[in-house]
């Protein structure tokens, strides 16, 4: 008769034990003839107690009597291991399977990265299945002792796509606990790119990044730029000045990193003909040698499909090559040439597990589009699934890990600590789990959609508070949102979730609070069936209007203005078609200062008209002022100064009869600026000082602090057109935006700060300024800044030259830079800036001999 303890004394034995000996829980595993999966189920407290032959194994492989194993005595207390702050090894790249097999010249460029002081980043760029991460995994383990400081760390999932978003907050949280950091909340994007990459410099950090693609955009029209900005300044930092290492893996080349002289990057090819057969070989596969040769030429050398073809062929036809002739060709065509050969392979396997517990369990993995916890995996088994998990035992689900794992090697399980939590997860290539996703939607939509309504059940309870504060506490019900609207329960996820649970209703907890509009983003994009354009299901109204805002805000909050404009246009039909006319005037407001920051100034003249109408219909007297001074600003972009001036002079009318205080609106929306651009000095000194003494006098908000910036800016360019500088001012101003969050206006006052440094002689804070303004406004396309930008940096060299600083090959580049502003005038409309183009035509062509005369004049 088979005898049991209480499991809870008898795992803390084994843990300390474990401890004691330096296992691992595959070691212990090994040695007792346990499954790893058992094991681990075992050591997590799912079973309340132990079954004795379990326990007669476990005491043999630790070589103790029963008396011995609960001794206190047996097992003294081990002291945790002193830091040594020269090493740290964090590994999150996930588990490979199988034999490595050649990449000679991988391994010999990767070595060779590693020692030249002159590369800073080494990106491989593949297709999905050819082998980066089996590459890097391999090196890594026996490149120890080459970099003792490592960080490496995986994003993958199911590769680029268009309506692929994720987060980089994981990433950075972690990377800022390991490397010890000092600072946790940031200002800006930037400046925590920029700090973590001082931190991995000032430790020699290698840092590893694997399967990048899901952060770019995959698109054409954005080729490969990176989603996220910290993401983007990091690399563009590491890039930028000597570091240890850092190695990319991606399935597209990162945009940003194309003209660095600094990145290499290596288009890993599919494995050599000799190495196919060799794999091929060492996986069990017999047969004539030009057959092994021809499967592999068939396969195109494809590193995954190979492997996959040889499990099969060793497991189902004892190995022989000519059996590989009788797998069917695909149904379903795939949508890439690289991962067609894979996808064959697995409808084989499809056909070969039909009806038993291994395929249910690749259809499992197939939900998911990232590790899956075995806790997950048992909420998915308990609740017997038709057609899916219904009669399959525990016990059979162990035996289909073991057998995928151990046998056929398609399955890896990893083992990991994260804030003080163990998990233990399964996971497999993204190719197959796309492909048995793809599998289980198409073929049985409703099993499909009541495995993820499971799965959205899980996570919603898995926090412990019901509205977390953490985004790592918050995490579970991401999962949720995703894993509901995949069931089809929109407006239930968006309801329990969502609005109650991570925005806290008119809280916006996630965005206001925490400021994570990567992780908003991430979290709305599962409502949307095309980003940020059409929604899935049929949400309600005020649902979908609240989530087209949401994905405005957050894109224009991070930067991504060009993507803003679709949902931020979008918004504003919406609006209209409700006869909501303040709202609609304002909404028009935003959606013409967005269209002017990208450039399609023909556009935000006809937005900006519009919402002349829209005020015009409500019965707010404002909202009519704001929409002359709005169509004012859109007609003094173009060039247009008498009729701006006009439509500012109907704004300051109306403020007048309707009794209406409200002079902010020549700063905010450039009254201001136009003023000193034409010279009108002491009307634009007269104009900054009533508005500071406006607000001096009205009760101080939060609201107030973005007009209160830009006046100051104004008071900066009005001092600096006079001849006077102050610093102190600009300083103020910059670091005011950039606190605000304003990456759509923080360009504004870096191109001022640089025209201050300019004539002050503070040349390389000038530069350091206009290439900030450059990087925010170039990914995003924001095309009047980059012509300022041009023009600023024009003005900039041609002084540095004028003083002798540079010699006269900086002539080419102060060219270049007027005619890429020339260009971009023409392509907008921005004909606002043709006398200053006017100003640097001449000017820069003249010789140095009379720079002395020019000078005075200018």
């Amino acid at each position: 008769m088979s005898t049991t303890i209480e499991s809870e004394l008898f795992i803390k034995r084994v843990k300390q034990l474990l401890q004691n000996k330096r296992w691992t829980q595959s070691e212990l595993a090994q040695k007792t003839g346990l499954s790893t999966p058992q094991l681990s189920r075992l050591l997590s407290g799912k079973n309340k107690r132990v079954q004795q032959t379990t326990i007669d194994k476990i005491l043999h492989a630790f070589e103790l009597t029963q008396a011995q194993f609960f001794e206190q005595s047996t097992m003294p207390e081990v002291s945790p291991p002193t830091l040594n702050t020269n090493s740290m090894y964090s590994d999150r790249l996930p588990t490979v399977s199988g034999k490595f097999i050649g990449r000679e010249r991988e391994l010999a460029v990767l070595d060779d990265a590693l020692a030249n002081p002159e590369i800073n980043i080494l990106q491989f760029i593949a297709p999905g299945g050819t082998g980066k991460t089996k590459l890097l995994r391999h090196w890594l383990n026996n490149s120890r002792d080459k970099a003792p400081v490592m960080i490496a760390w995986s994003f993958y999932s199911q590769g680029a796509t268009v309506n692929k978003q994720l987060s980089t907050s994981p990433f950075f949280k972690h990377a800022l606990n390991l490397l010890q950091a000092d600072q946790h909340t940031f200002s800006s994007d930037e400046e925590k790119g920029d700090y973590l990459a001082n931190l991995l410099r000032a430790r020699q950090c290698l840092l590893v990044l694997d399967g990048l693609e899901p952060m770019q955009h995959a698109d054409p029209a954005n080729r490969g730029e990176l989603k996220d900005r910290a993401l983007s300044r990091l690399l563009k930092n590491l890039a930028g000045q000597p570091s240890k290492l850092c190695i990319i893996t991606s399935r597209i080349a990162v945009y940003e990193l194309s003209d660095r002289n600094s990145v290499l990057s290596y288009n890993l090819q599919n494995l050599e003909t000799s190495d196919g057969i060799n794999l091929l070989e060492s996986l069990g596969v017999k047969g004539p040698r030009q057959a092994i040769r021809q499967a592999v030429i068939d396969y195109a050398g494809h590193a995954l499909a190979l492997s996959l073809l040889g499990n099969l062929l060793r497991l189902r036809y004892q190995g022989n090559i000519n059996k590989r002739n009788v797998l069917p060709p695909l149904i379903q065509g795939s949508r890439d040439k690289n991962s067609r050969h894979a996808f064959k392979v697995m409808q084989a396997y499809q056909d070969w597990f039909a009806g038993t517990a291994e395929l249910s369990l690749l259809y499992l993995l197939g939900m998911f589009d990232h590790p899956v916890t075995l806790s997950a995996l048992e909420a998915l088994w308990q609740a017997n699934i038709k057609d899916l998990t219904e009669g399959i035992s525990e016990e059979d689900w162990y035996q289909a890990i073991d057998s995928l794992r151990n046998d056929h090697h398609i399955l890896t399980q990893a083992e990991f600590d994260d804030d003080h939590h163990n998990f233990q997860s399964l996971d497999c290539h993204p190719l197959i789990r796309e492909y048995f996703g793809q599998q289980l939607a198409s073929k049985q939509p409703e099993t499909w959609k009541q495995a993820h309504q499971c799965l959205y059940e899980y996570y919603k309870a898995v926090p412990d508070k019901e509205q977390p504060d953490t985004l790592e506490e918050m995490q579970p019900l991401f999962h949720a949102v995703k894993h509901g609207c995949t069931a089809g329960l929109y407006e239930e996820t968006f309801e329990d979730v969502y609005w109650q649970r991570i925005c806290r209703q008119n809280e916006l907890y996630l965005t206001v609070k925490l400021g994570a509009f990567g992780d908003e983003l991430a979290t709305i994009a599962n409502f949307f069936a095309v980003p940020w354009d059409t929604f899935k299901g049929d949400l309600p109204d005020e649902y979908t209007y609240f989530l087209t805002s949401s994905a405005a805000m957050s894109l224009k909050a991070l930067g991504r203005i060009k993507e803003a404009h679709r949902p931020a246009k979008k918004l504003l039909s919406i609006i209209v078609s409700f006869g909501q006319w303040e709202a609609a005037a304002t909404y028009s407001e935003d959606l013409c200062q967005l269209q002017l920051t990208l450039g399609n100034l023909s556009e935000a003249l006809e937005t900006a008209k519009l919402g002349l109408s829209y005020a015009d219909n409500s019965e707010d007297t404002l909202k009519k002022a704001i929409s002359r001074a709005v169509y004012a600003r859109a007609l003094y972009q173009t060039g247009d100064t008498e009729g701006a001036l006009d439509y500012y002079q109907a704004c300051k009318t109306i403020q007048q009869e309707g009794n209406l205080e409200a002079p902010y609106l020549d700063a905010v929306w450039g009254y201001g600026e136009l003023l000193i651009e034409q010279e009108q000095l002491d009307d634009a000194t007269q104009s900054t000082l009533e508005i500071n003494r406006w607000f001096t006098q009205a009760k101080p908000s939060s609201a107030s602090l973005l007009p209160l910036t830009l006046n100051t800016l104004n008071l900066v360019r009005g001092a600096l057109a006079q001849g006077e500088y102050s610093l102190e001012a600009i300083d103020q101003t910059v670091n005011s935006l950039r606190n605000l969050g304003r990456k759509d206006l923080l360009p504004l006052g870096l191109i001022a700060r640089a025209a201050l440094c300019r004539e002050t002689g503070l040349f390389v804070q000038a530069h350091q300024d206009l290439a900030e303004a450059f990087d925010i406004a170039s990914p995003s396309g924001m095309r009047l800044y980059l012509t300022d930008y041009h023009l600023a940096m024009a003005k900039l060299l041609l002084k540095q030259w004028q003083q002798q600083l540079l010699d006269d090959t900086t002539q080419d580049k102060i060219q270049d830079h007027i005619a890429q502003a020339t260009v971009l005038i023409d392509e907008t409309g921005y004909h606002r800036r043709d006398n200053k183009v006017a100003a640097l035509i001449g000017p820069s062509a003249i010789k140095p001999e009379a720079q002395q005369e020019w000078s005075e004049e200018w």
